[in-house]
């Protein structure tokens, strides 16, 4: 039994002699091949680098052959003041003036030099969009259209506070106001903090407003309607009102081009109201 013993590990050791050369070779193999993918990754990392450093100055070079280019193209002969009334024109749409600054710099700096192109201030917009429109647009009159959370998608919690910081920016502003369209809220500190400030300060260049009630609730132990009907707007020639109670007395009601109203739940217009209204606006 011992001598067959001895043969297996005789045996054994004499494959494991003959295995030993081949399994060094495979390690080497091994390593080199692990070295070669350090290398890979090594020329890789390099080349990624040297592309974006190519990239960067390649950028960089074009900039002068591109702003010599946009500066023979006929729109950029156009004069400012004839630019400003193309983009007055997309910005009276509601569009944010905000794009235009995108298309190249020669426009960046004639938009963001230019108020009017800044005078629509929106509460839908976000609130550094609003701020920036009140800002950019100086001293010039402003077109405010007020959204109430009820007319909006979204968060209520953020809704009321992006609504209470709007109407403490635009609020502030009353005296700018040129046209105002306002879809009046369900949350009462809102609606009573908005028809304060509308109220309670003078509108001197107010020319249209349209308001939106309907189920809008207003802060207790204040009669806003009445005072509403005796506020004065001079310049006020657009008003419509819906679902909005008033007097037919108003002085709103004086120098009108047009009035507007739906819903009203305010007493009927006599016969002599409506002659009154009539001789005060003009022809």
């Amino acid at each position: 039994m011992e001598v067959y013993i001895d043969q297996a590990i005789d045996i054994v050791i004499d494959g494991l002699l003959k295995v030993k050369p081949q399994t060094s070779a495979v390690g080497t193999v091994l390593s080199e091949v692990e070295s070669a993918d350090q290398e890979i990754l090594h020329l890789k990392r390099s080349l990624t680098t040297c592309l974006a450093t190519f990239g960067v100055r390649f950028k960089r070079a074009l900039i002068p052959k591109a702003k010599q280019r946009n500066s023979l193209l006929p729109i950029s002969r156009l004069p400012t003041e004839v630019l400003i009334r193309i983009f007055k024109d997309y910005t009276d749409s509601y569009r944010s003036p905000r794009s235009l600054t995108m298309v190249c710099t020669a426009w960046s700096r004639i938009v963001l030099d230019s108020p009017t192109l800044w005078s629509h201030v929106n509460s839908r917009s976000p609130p550094l969009a609003f701020l920036s429109s009140l800002s950019r647009s100086r001293d010039i009159p402003l077109d405010v259209t007020y959204c109430g959370s009820g007319h909006r998608g979204g968060d209520d919690s953020e809704d009321i506070e992006e609504l209470e910081q709007f109407i403490d920016a635009v609020g502030g502003q009353v005296h700018r106001w040129r046209s105002a369209t306002l879809l009046m809220d369900y949350e009462p500190t809102l609606s009573g903090a908005l028809m304060r400030y509308l109220i309670t300060n003078p509108t001197p260049l107010l020319e249209k407003l349209d308001i939106v009630d309907g189920e809008a609730r207003y802060p207790p132990g204040f009669n806003w309607f009445d005072a509403f009907s005796q506020k004065v707007a001079p310049r006020l020639r657009h008003l419509e009102l819906k679902e909005f109670p008033f007097l037919w007395d108003s002085s709103l009601l004086s120098h009108l081009h047009s009035l507007k109203v739906y819903g009203n739940e305010s007493s009927g217009l006599s016969t002599s109201q409506l002659v009154q209204i009539l001789r005060a606006c003009p022809i």
